[in-house]
């Protein structure tokens, strides 16, 4: 029971602490996660995944071609779209200092 437990914990302990849910969800192969693909549909959430030649591109909102096989195609592509996201973050940042201001000079 503790074994099985703690895999449990292991595969879905990120997901209990979520506050809220994602505004969109990256999936490596498509097909081998179709669980997480038909989820992300139930629950109206936006679909980025790495599409193989063996997987069906229109299955996400957003196919990145790709060989979801190999590690490296794999750590190039998760490391520009982790990168992609840091900016996205700083610039959603940027853009709230700047309203404060203009905010409180109105007043």
């Amino acid at each position: 029971m503790s074994r099985e437990y703690q895999k449990l914990e292991k595969q879905l302990g990120g997901i209990a602490n979520l506050n809220r849910l994602p505004a969109a969800i990256f999936i490596v192969d498509i097909h081998h996660e179709h669980i997480a693909v038909a989820e992300a549909h139930r629950l109206g959430l936006r679909t980025f995944g790495m599409v193989d030649t063996n997987s069906d591109p229109m299955e996400v909102d957003f196919a990145i071609p790709a060989n979801d096989d190999a590690s490296k195609s794999i750590a190039i592509i998760t490391n520009y779209m982790a990168e992609a996201i840091r900016q996205g973050l700083e610039e959603r940042k940027q853009q709230g200092a700047k309203g404060e201001k203009e905010a409180a000079a109105s007043n």
